[in-house]
């Protein structure tokens, strides 16, 4: 039997027995993450076979650090500055349009900076009425969403959280930052603050599998594009469609594109950002 049939058993097993929807992701991205468990476990990088016996074993712990690994779960507090300068006027703009409470849906939102650096800039952007807009927050990792939960950010080697944070004046307003408390906590932590945290609603959500059932004036699903297979492109962008308000908005990612057969569903509201209303 060759890798490739090794594979894609594993990947029947992981759809079959874990509910995660492989066959919509591509293959590269499948495998860099996938090794990357097969690499933790000290087995060879086209292991699968192994690695499926694992699982077959396995306790749990194992399962939850696979899916956690498969989620697309990379982000940071105002990702791309440029794309929130936009979001400001998008915020303004909707509340102008409509005579009654905004809802918007980050989804995958991950550990949760995104949607929380949406509420964040409601609150700051004299143009907005911060309690009129409400944010739901969905993700398949249920790791991601504790961590957003809690709304606690601890500094990293490879981010600085002081800098993505500084997009705002006023940062410090909506978080307990570190040099803000006289603690003994040698790890540096910033912690959402509760009026904050009051603005943001999470839940488990599978874009692929799942009905959304509601309808958002604003919908950010940026970098999730990247890693599904070009073939399911259009069926998540039509369900995204199905789901935003007409005259609402939709932003994905800068390296992603709509496909053509829904583009008619959307016009470019700034097509560098990648942000597009709904017709």
């Amino acid at each position: 039997m060759t890798h490739t049939d090794d594979f894609d058993r594993l990947l029947s097993h992981i759809e079959s027995r874990y509910g995660f929807a492989t066959s919509y992701y591509a293959d590269r991205y499948l495998r860099r993450r996938i090794r990357s468990r097969l690499s933790r476990n000290g087995l060879e990088r086209d292991a699968y076979s192994s690695y499926l016996s694992l699982l077959e074993d396995d306790d749990g712990a194992e399962q939850t650090a696979l899916l956690d690994t498969l989620s697309v779960n990379v982000t940071s507090f105002f990702r791309d500055t440029s794309v929130w300068d936009e979001l400001r006027g998008v915020l303004e703009t909707l509340q102008e349009r409509r005579d009654r409470s905004l809802s918007a849906w980050s989804v995958p939102c991950s550990d949760g900076r995104e949607p929380y650096s949406l509420a964040m800039l409601a609150r700051e952007s004299a143009g907005i009425s911060s309690h009129r807009l409400s944010i739901r927050a969905s993700d398949i990792d249920e790791n991601a969403l504790e961590r957003a939960r809690n709304g606690v950010y601890e500094q990293q080697r490879t981010s600085n959280l002081e800098t993505e944070l500084s997009y705002l004046d006023a940062y410090r307003s909506y978080l307990d930052c570190p040099d803000d408390r006289d603690d003994d906590d040698d790890v540096e932590s910033y912690r959402v603050g509760s009026s904050i945290k009051r603005m943001v609603d999470f839940d488990r959500f599978d874009l692929i599998t799942d009905s959304i059932g509601s309808t958002y004036d604003l919908v950010l699903c940026r970098n999730f594009f990247i890693y599904v297979d070009d073939r399911h492109h259009r069926t998540v962008l039509e369900k995204l469609a199905d789901a935003i308000r007409p005259g609402g908005y939709l932003v994905i990612g800068k390296s992603e594109s709509l496909t053509r057969n829904i583009e008619n569903a959307f016009e470019p509201a700034d097509r560098a950002s990648r942000i597009y209303r709904r017709q």
